[in-house]
């Protein structure tokens, strides 16, 4: 179990929110150890230190607020405001600030770094700025994936 689950980082962020959703809506870490296959009366004090360092990474980062363990590294959790817009990505609206010029421009410096032809760089530019102009989420995830796959080919991956 060394290292830290990206998978199971996001099973806990989303039970985390369901438990949230249901009254008393108190996450506690013991809630979490079905995530990796374990119950209460089967866990071991090494399953707990497990569940904790996701935990503590997730509080790191901002998405999480664990109280104090207890002497069985039993804690509560609760969802932040950031944690809330990772599972309610709509949420992020109501910041009023949008990542989209910075995603936009991020993604046509990349393609500024292709060694390609004008012509074919300027397309790839258009595919971009069009997918975000019409706000398609279809169309936005198509132009990511093209931008990509000609970013892999031009690094030889």
């Amino acid at each position: 179990m060394p290292g830290i689950d990206k998978s199971l980082l996001y099973r806990i962020m989303r039970r985390v929110g369901e438990i949230e959703n249901d009254i008393p809506n108190l996450a506690q870490s013991t809630d979490l150890l079905m995530l990796i296959d374990k119950s209460l009366d089967k866990a071991e004090f090494k399953d707990m230190l497990y569940i904790d360092k996701h935990l503590a990474f997730l509080d790191q980062c901002g998405f999480l607020s664990l109280g104090s363990p207890t002497y069985d590294m039993k804690r509560g959790i609760r969802l932040t405001a950031l944690g809330n817009i990772f599972l309610q990505p709509e949420l992020a609206e109501f910041t009023n600030t949008s990542i989209l010029p910075d995603i936009i421009d991020a993604l046509e410096n990349r393609i500024k770094t292709l060694t390609y032809p004008e012509e074919d760089k300027n397309g790839l530019l258009f595919q971009v700025r069009e997918a975000f102009t019409r706000q398609k989420g279809e169309l936005v995830v198509k132009a990511l994936f093209e931008v990509a796959s000609q970013l892999l080919k031009a690094h030889g991956a």
